[in-house]
């Protein structure tokens, strides 16, 4: 009988774990790649999330404002500001703010991030997308560009 009750018990467990393992393998593990340096090609996988960080100081009127150049290929996944940990209280003091791109469809593309106070742009109404874009680049304190190869 004690056999029977030791075989029972160490067949449910192997059950369970192999029904663990089953489901680790059906998550699909999202790679994700952070963006760091402008003036390279950065490869993506398809379905991957391209990051960009880069330090804002709103207080000023300052921030940065994004433009992919094809939304077919990447699109706008999420953003969130990160405060500094040490000095979280220092008010008017820059934070930085993080984006994240999700790679939908081969191919190359970028995203250009253009540093400006977006009140001093006017008469946009009549702008396409790519003009407005050009109107905030040459208005902008700095302007970086990301180019994304999404594979």
């Amino acid at each position: 009988m004690k056999i029977n009750k030791i075989s029972v018990f160490i067949l449910t467990g192997l059950m369970i774990l192999s029904l663990i393992n089953c489901n680790r393998s059906t998550i699909k593990n999202i790679e994700e790649v952070r963006l760091t340096e402008k003036g390279i090609t950065y490869e993506i996988p398809l379905g991957g999330i391209a990051v960009v960080e880069l330090e804002e100081n709103a207080s000023t009127g300052y921030s940065w404002q994004y433009f992919i150049e094809n939304e077919d290929m990447l699109s706008f996944d999420s953003d969130k500001t990160i405060l500094d940990n040490t000095n979280p209280a220092l008010l008017g003091a820059p934070v930085k703010h993080e984006w994240k791109f999700k790679a939908l469809k081969e191919g190359t593309t970028s995203i250009k991030f253009a540093y400006l106070r977006g009140w001093e742009i006017e008469d946009t109404e009549n702008l396409d997308r790519k003009s407005l874009w050009d109107m905030k680049s040459e208005a902008a304190i700095d302007n970086i560009e990301y180019i994304i190869d999404v594979k």
